[in-house]
């Protein structure tokens, strides 16, 4: 049996694609990536006017699409209420590449970004910056402390940081200082100094089976406060949510 002749070094070789076809007709537009001219649109943000595409704000966000509906406005489009670097965080958000965000990451850029895409219903920013936060102590030195996660979580209803927050309080030694308390509310701080009781009894117990005894105050949880507080603990449907109380940093 003859062995098949190799091309020499000099012969092109030649790879044909079996899939593609000669046209036989005029070309037509591909549905998915035939795209119009994109429209501008100009903010004024603070005292200062941002020019770009509506494509991205407006597939994110139907707060957006409404505003772009609207007739006949030459003028910038106001937004009240937003500071420059949460509208620059949402602009990075869809410009800029991931891996760009990625190793400009800061706490105050997530957060930034949460509160304008929060405001505006933008469901993926929103995801994205709290994933950010979450990972932040990988990411960067830095990470929400017990009572920023838990005012954070409090305001955008994110029941399992409100959750981990409370969690963070019971497990550390120190109690909680008056801010702690007073941001808690009067229903989580009760539950709150009602678990740390329990967990000081069981402890005392376990102590005395040892053969000896401690005396441990049982409201030793909360710092500044007395009184009988009573209840059942962690977050009961998110009763302190609408207070409007800041995030403290």
């Amino acid at each position: 049996m003859q062995a098949k002749s190799q091309p020499e070094a000099s012969e092109p070789v030649v790879i044909q694609n079996s899939t593609a076809e000669p046209p036989t007709s005029m070309p037509k537009r591909n549905d998915k990536y035939f795209l119009n001219d994109d429209p501008m649109a100009v903010f004024q943000v603070e005292d200062q006017l941002f020019k770009v595409h509506q494509h991205h704000l407006a597939k994110a966000s139907e707060h957006f699409r409404e505003m772009f509906a609207k007739p006949g406005e030459a003028a910038p489009i106001p937004l009240p209420g937003v500071g420059v670097a949460e509208f620059e965080s949402l602009l990075d958000y869809f410009y800029e590449s991931h891996e760009s965000r990625f190793a400009n990451f800061s706490i105050q850029g997530s957060l930034d970004l949460l509160s304008i895409s929060h405001k505006y219903q933008v469901h993926g920013a929103v995801r994205s910056s709290k994933v950010d936060l979450d990972f932040s102590s990988i990411r960067s030195n830095s990470t929400l402390t017990p009572l920023q996660k838990h005012s954070v979580g409090d305001l955008y209803g994110f029941d399992d940081w409100v959750s981990s927050a409370l969690k963070m309080f019971l497990e550390r030694e120190e109690p909680l200082s008056v801010e702690e308390a007073i941001a808690l509310g009067f229903d989580r701080l009760a539950d709150f100094v009602e678990t740390r009781e329990e967990q000081l009894e069981d402890k005392i117990r376990d102590v005395e089976h040892g053969g000896s005894q401690i005396r441990v105050s049982p409201l030793r949880g909360c710092r500044g406060f007395r009184g009988g507080f009573r209840g059942g603990f962690v977050a009961r449907g998110h009763r302190g949510r609408g207070r409007g109380a800041e995030i403290p940093f």
